[in-house]
């Protein structure tokens, strides 16, 4: 629910590794730490650092799992004065017949508010900062090759504050203005037959998921939600080329809080726009990726990608769409683990944005 969710996407150089972690050769079984000082570039955050730590996991029967477990802690502050505080864990247990998938985050967050629906104006941004805490827990089962699924539980607590006087968030118009907890219940569905989690050169990702925010859970905002992600990767015109293909939709009912409003734009889908520049309770997106080596650990990668917002599902109208299009560089930092170090530039309508971070943007 919070923005550590996405927290692979941090720019790490080494600090120090997994004492005798060969770098060049196959992956080993085990334990691999990475401690990590963090630093990236988004145009919301501006330059980023902090400290982190990748800790891999793969077990002993099976070190070439394209399924490692993933714990990830990190601690963020921002050039503009915003604190990022968190754990990520992605654990495959049991001979990986049971996945763990959880976070635990602290934020506080000044941003930009630009309204709510597919034509807020550029000039209409407003500041305020977000102070926010939120937990989330789901167990999957492995119901067939790559495919596991499960219920999950997500709490969020927040509170608005430094809002712009005589602002949108200043009034009563804007579910979530004051703050509140949220609470979800719900399911998930997780088809994962790529080759690999961090720099795919083949197969698909299937990501179903669907949750119900209620009273009953401790909720004070009342919806649903509905939201899948696919994502498929195919060979290109030569060797080592890949294409790849993300598709995502999301569907909310009732009245969520503007924060978990679906949104548009980010250092992964309409690179080029301000982080959800666009909100509303439902969206479309569409993005196609041309990855290619160049020399040695040197890569490049073209995009493109269009989507949209809007209240209601009939207003979805392809005519009316977002575009971005854009440019990349890829530095294998980790090539036993396929991690990428990415350099973006996205452009899109009348905005553009750099990105530098750790790992694919799908």
């Amino acid at each position: 629910m919070g923005r550590f969710s996405r927290s692979l996407f941090l720019l790490a150089f080494v600090a120090c590794t997994a004492e005798g972690a060969d770098l060049t050769g196959a992956p080993k079984p085990g334990f691999s730490f990475f401690p990590l000082p963090v630093l990236y570039y988004t145009p919301e955050t501006k330059t980023a650092f902090g400290a982190t730590m990748l800790v891999l996991h793969r077990p002993e029967e099976n070190p070439e799992t394209p399924h490692p477990s993933v714990i990830n802690p990190v601690l963020v502050y921002t050039q503009k004065s915003q604190v990022i505080a968190g754990a990520s864990a992605d654990l495959y247990l049991a001979g990986e017949a049971w996945r763990v998938v959880a976070g635990l985050e602290y934020q506080k967050y000044p941003d930009l508010f630009y309204g709510i629906g597919p034509d807020s104006p550029a000039d209409a941004e407003e500041e305020y900062t977000d102070y926010a805490t939120s937990l989330s827990v789901g167990l999957q089962k492995r119901m067939a090759r790559g495919l596991y699924a499960g219920p999950r539980f997500q709490y969020m607590v927040t509170d608005v504050q430094e809002v712009e006087e005589g602002g949108l968030l200043d009034g009563e118009g804007v579910r979530g203005a004051d703050g509140g907890t949220v609470a979800t219940a719900g399911w998930t569905v997780t088809w994962d037959l790529r080759n690999h989690p961090f720099v795919p050169s083949g197969g698909f990702l299937v990501d179903l998921a669907a949750d119900i925010a209620s009273d009953r859970v401790g909720s004070e905002f009342e919806y649903s939600h509905f939201q899948a992600d696919v994502r498929l990767f195919f060979p290109g015109l030569a060797g080592g080329h890949t294409v790849g293909v993300q598709g995502v939709a999301g569907v909310r009912t009732g009245e969520p809080p503007f924060q978990l409003l679906a949104g548009l734009g980010d250092a992964s889908l309409l690179r080029g726009y301000h982080a959800r520049r666009f909100i509303d309770r439902n969206k479309v997106g569409l993005q196609g990726e041309y990855r290619m080596p160049v020399w040695g650990r040197l890569g490049a990668v073209f995009f493109a990608g269009f989507g949209d917002v809007a209240h209601d599902l009939e207003d979805l109208k392809g005519s009316q769409m977002k575009h971005s299009v854009g440019w990349g560089l890829r530095y294998g930092w980790r090539p036993e683990e396929k991690i990428n170090v990415r350099f973006d530039l996205g452009y899109g309508v009348g905005e553009a944005g750099a990105y530098i971070a750790l790992t694919e943007s799908f």
